[in-house]
């Protein structure tokens, strides 16, 4: 995940790695970003599915 745009800065990273067809909840930790920034996913390779995803702040 980037922010401002697909090379922005590094925020986290979430390895997907599955390639089964079963539905799977996976999360990470994202640096402290302030301000408004655009969120970026960026995706790299391989092929699955994503159905939803949220941010969660603590």
């Amino acid at each position: 995940m980037r922010i401002d745009n697909q090379n922005g800065r590094l925020i986290g990273t979430l390895p997907v790695g599955s390639k089964d067809i079963t539905w799977n909840t996976i999360s990470c930790t994202l640096n402290e970003v302030k301000g408004k920034h655009d969120l970026f996913l960026v995706f790299k390779e391989g092929i699955f599915n994503l159905d939803w995803w949220k941010m969660i702040t603590k």
